[in-house]
């Protein structure tokens, strides 16, 4: 929906601790965000261990570009959206069979996704 690229560059989100694709840029009245989207690696309600993509706008002061010179022109090409104070923000498209959640507007490090327990090294750590 948002790319006119095949393949969306990829940021450091911060926010997320993790490698992202971003999809687009938006501009709303409190400044620049970034539409992304990740994956999340854990146990699903079933009790199989799988993915969850994710997805958000975070505000682009979270997203580290990449260094690369293969990289760095395609955050130029990327779609740039009007974003209203008083409306939904557009979400990326999904893509096939994959378990989707989209988290809508993302300032704070979010929750695991709904139906996900991560495990592993991506796990939250307690709070003190």
């Amino acid at each position: 929906m948002c790319s006119n690229r095949a393949v969306p560059p990829r940021v450091i989100a911060r926010l997320v601790n993790q490698l992202a694709d971003l999809h687009a840029w938006g501009r709303a009245p409190d400044g620049w965000w970034g539409l992304i989207t990740w994956s999340v690696h854990g146990r699903l309600d079933d009790g199989v261990l799988g993915d969850v993509q994710c997805s958000a706008w975070i505000p682009a002061a979270e997203l580290q570009a990449s260094v690369s010179p293969t990289e760095r022109p395609g955050y130029a090409q990327l779609v740039r959206l009007e974003l209203p104070a008083d409306a939904p923000w557009p979400t990326p498209a999904t893509r096939g069979q994959l378990t989707w959640h989209h988290y809508g507007r993302l300032d704070q490090v979010p929750e695991p996704p709904p139906g996900l327990r991560v495990v592993g090294a991506g796990k939250r750590r307690p709070k003190d």
